[in-house]
């Protein structure tokens, strides 16, 4: 990893940590590191425990700065390093010398508001003492409803907190899982269920091998060539199966960088999304002769994206492709043909400096 020059410093806020604040600093100092308060930093380091961790994560989720902890707390399980051990453990990671290692996190939604959980999301009843009971589906399935105190949904990282003290097994770092444990259940037959991220499982019972899920921000190394995920506003549906996962898009980043946009309406963030984008692949329309369910672009929508990306060329995709259902007809529906010339127009208009490719099936653009 690169060496650092701005560390961000977090305390657990009680007393105990003046004096290795103070050893942070000399520590600092020696290396040319910069210790700050804000968010602006190449690191965040931690003193304090568990709860202390878990609040930083949460404050630096999705920016890119790496969490390491000097445990001053009671159990200490995600710190790095013990307190003794702070000066040759903090000026090797001020050298560059450490490891990130990414955590899994769970999205929750209620009434409309959506929160992100470094350990655990618990389900409970409002009043203590009373049995709740509580419906569940995976993967869209249902599974009914059970009686019970609550329910637990754990990280790998989290799965050792709440979740094991009720009985539920421990997930290993890096698998890419949750684990779902209800609290005194009322049943004999409920156990914790062990379940995967999105549709990854619903692509190995079809028959795919080698599945590698992506969240946004996550990227996977394929030869010479990067595949990273990107935001993609839709509801993530997948018909007709009755499944949901988190909707993505993908820039493709080798010798050449490709945007695939997937299904997505228009999002402020699609500008400058990918720099420098050679190709950018964009939806137009729907299956068939509507947009369906979800979100989607329309050929003017389409327009307004290739303006925020700025690739250089744009080739239109995901229109009229029930097109096989249609042949034999005298007359071509006019989805097929409407949303490519609307979408053309609607380019030339909003982003005049991308050059539109239309391809017919069979059609290859090189690069």
């Amino acid at each position: 990893m690169p060496s650092v020059r701005r560390a961000a410093v977090i305390t657990h806020g009680r007393d105990g940590v003046g004096a290795a604040l103070d050893r942070l600093r000399t520590v600092a100092e020696s290396s040319g590191v910069t210790l700050v308060d804000g968010d602006d930093a190449d690191i965040a380091i931690v003193l304090g425990g568990d709860g202390s961790m878990l609040r930083t994560l949460g404050r630096f989720l999705g920016r890119g700065v790496p969490v390491i902890g000097v445990n001053y707390g009671r159990v200490g399980f995600l710190t790095a390093m013990s307190g003794a051990d702070l000066e040759a453990g903090i000026a090797r990671v001020f050298a560059g010398e450490y490891r990130t290692v990414e955590l899994s996190t769970l999205e929750v939604s209620v009434g409309g508001r959506t929160e992100v959980a470094v350990n655990d999301v618990v389900v409970a009843g409002g009043t203590l003492g009373r049995m709740v009971e509580l419906g569940y589906a995976i993967g869209g399935e249902d599974l009914g409803s059970r009686p019970c105190d609550g329910l637990i949904c754990a990280t790998p990282t989290g799965s050792t907190a709440y979740n094991l003290s009720n009985g539920g097994p421990v997930l290993v770092w890096g698998l890419d899982a949750m684990v779902l444990t209800f609290v005194a259940p009322h049943a004999l037959d409920i156990r914790p269920l062990v379940v995967p991220r999105g549709l990854g499982s619903l692509l190995h019972r079809q028959g795919f091998r080698d599945v590698h899920e992506l969240a946004v921000g996550e990227g996977i190394e394929i030869g010479a060539v990067r595949v990273e995920a990107t935001f993609a506003a839709h509801d993530g549906s997948r018909p007709p199966y009755p499944a949901r996962a988190p909707a993505v898009g993908y820039a493709v980043l080798g010798s050449r960088r490709v945007y695939f946009a997937g299904d997505t309406n228009l999002f402020p963030e699609m500008d400058g999304l990918v720099p420098d984008l050679d190709l950018a692949l964009i939806p137009i329309w729907g299956w068939g002769p509507s947009l369906g369910r979800g979100e989607h672009l329309d050929p003017e929508g389409a327009a307004e994206a290739i303006a925020l990306l700025h690739p250089a060329t744009a080739v239109p995709i995901h229109w009229g492709t029930y097109a096989p259902l249609y042949l034999g007809l005298r007359a071509v529906p006019a989805y097929l043909a409407e949303p490519q010339a609307a979408f053309s127009a609607a380019a030339a208009r909003l982003a005049p400096g991308v050059a539109v490719r239309i391809l017919p099936p069979g059609e290859a653009l090189e690069l």
